[in-house]
């Protein structure tokens, strides 16, 4: 009798102590909420300032020019977005136009999660993932109207001009064949400066 009391009192010792140290630090996923909030608006903030610099391309030189500006500034524009947020960041896709925008492993993984919840209606929730001891946050890049011009139907959407200004810059060019409210790319930001 003793011993089996004995032995359930240690069994419950166990039980006890095994919980405790399963349950998770509710600090650990305070910080990694506050991450993806701030990860989100720093692609926002990138996005909102890519999209206006695109915009006034677009009012000075036509759609044409825009696409060569595009090529030529859109990742040193990306790049002073992450400098003054001190993050990484940079957009990638699975039908990329830059071969330099390729998605790769877990970006691919987070794109196709993405796009079977958008096709389900369902909120495209960012994430985080943690690779190589660094933290990434994904973020989704929506298509929108302005978008089409240059990444929507070849025979319907895009203007002979701008088709050819396309093949020339870009030979291997997979980023067409959207309409609007598709997910284009995501936006990866580095975030580990920021959890320092």
């Amino acid at each position: 009798m003793k011993l089996n009391l004995i032995t359930s009192i240690i069994l419950i010792i166990i039980l006890i102590a095994s919980c405790k140290s399963k349950s998770p630090d509710p600090s650990a996923g305070i910080k990694d909420v506050d991450l993806i909030f701030k990860g989100k608006e720093i692609a926002m903030n990138a996005q909102a300032f890519l999209g206006k610099n695109l915009m006034a391309a677009i009012q000075s030189g036509g759609t044409e020019y825009a696409i060569s500006f595009c090529s030529e500034r859109a990742i040193e524009l990306t790049d002073s977005v992450a400098q003054v947020s001190n993050a990484g960041i940079r957009r990638v896709s699975d039908k990329n136009r830059n071969p330099m925008n390729k998605a790769s492993g877990s970006e691919l993984q987070y794109i196709q999660d993405a796009k079977k919840a958008l096709a389900a209606s369902e909120v495209i929730n960012p994430q985080l993932e943690v690779i190589e001891n660094k933290t990434y946050g994904y973020y989704p890049i929506l298509t929108n109207d302005l978008c089409i011009q240059c990444h929507g139907n070849k025979s319907t959407d895009i203007t002979e001009s701008t088709l050819a200004e396309l093949n020339r810059l870009y030979p291997e060019d997979k980023a067409t064949g959207y309409g609007v409210n598709e997910l284009r790319g995501i936006w990866v930001v580095e975030l580990d400066k920021i959890r320092k």
